[in-house]
């Protein structure tokens, strides 16, 4: 059974939420490391139902996403300036929807924050960080709920599936 990212996304949400006298800074780190994990399986979840018709073969195959080569594809879909027509396009040269645009980045920057989190003990994650980084997957989910009907969305999981099954 796939992972449910919206369980991971309402457990992070119960972490950040805890009242201050009992929430720990284990509670953030993990509340920012279970946000980023939300959108992580979205894209593995959605990567599967459209490439993997078998439910047995898909959990192995699941696990060829890796974090790194995630992260690539969503910078490449991610671009910070227009191309020289004034418009964000696909690696393809694709019209990009935007809201494909916010959620590769809200991956990225989620990615940093998680990294951060779960390995960098030189850094104390306040409430404040930690809480914005959950609301930033709040976000992403229902907006790529948004984005799939758009075709950048499936050349996005496209070049998401391949790249991670064929690692580069």
């Amino acid at each position: 059974m796939p992972i449910d990212p919206q369980q991971l996304l309402n457990l992070a949400r119960e972490l950040v939420d805890k009242p201050v006298a009992v929430r720990t800074e284990a509670d953030l780190r993990r509340a920012v490391s279970t946000a980023y994990y939300a959108v992580f399986h979205v894209f593995i979840n959605d990567a599967m139902a459209l490439f993997v018709k078998d439910p047995a073969f898909g959990a192995r195959v699941g696990r060829a996403f890796q974090h790194g080569i995630m992260k690539g594809v969503c910078s490449q879909y991610s671009p910070q300036k227009p191309s020289k027509g004034g418009q964000f396009v696909t690696p393809t040269g694709q019209p990009l929807a935007e809201e494909v645009r916010r959620v590769a980045a809200a991956f990225v920057a989620l990615n940093e924050a998680r990294e951060e989190a779960d390995y960098d003990g030189g850094v104390t994650v306040e409430h404040a960080r930690a809480n914005s980084e959950v609301e930033r997957a709040e976000t992403a989910l229902p907006a790529w709920l948004t984005a799939q009907a758009h075709p950048s969305a499936l050349e996005f999981l496209q070049d998401l599936f391949c790249k991670c099954i064929m690692r580069r």
